[in-house]
């Protein structure tokens, strides 16, 4: 039996929320993955500067980047456990979108949009 599974790219600039590369369209690769893009927040969003990332429970091996919109690393933090924290965009950074990237253990990353006013 051959199975084909489609691929898509989506654009930044269209949607912030999206994923940065090729995902399976439509596919949920786990349970806990689809269960956590709900629980996952991030706010006050617009900011000014200092905006905090809540995950909704305790997760371990937490890697959270932070990205301009052309996909420059501008940050990055690792951490053996996180449920909250918070964190501030550089006085010298132009308002703007800026990505929150959230990759927990080895699933794979989860995107958001932060907005700096």
């Amino acid at each position: 039996m051959r199975v084909s599974v489609q691929t898509q790219t989506r654009s930044l600039i269209s949607n912030a929320n999206l994923p940065l590369r090729p995902e399976p369209a439509g596919i949920a690769l786990s349970t806990m993955e689809s269960n956590h893009h709900t629980l996952y927040q991030l706010y006050p969003n617009p900011t000014e500067a200092v905006f905090t990332l809540d995950l909704g429970r305790l997760s371990l091996n937490v890697t959270v980047e932070l990205h301009d919109l052309s996909g420059k690393l501008l940050k990055e933090q690792h951490y053996t456990a996180l449920q909250q924290t918070t964190w501030q965009l550089e006085h010298n950074w132009p308002q703007g979108v800026y990505i929150v990237s959230v990759q927990i253990a080895n699933q794979p990353p989860i995107y958001r949009k932060v907005i700096k006013q």
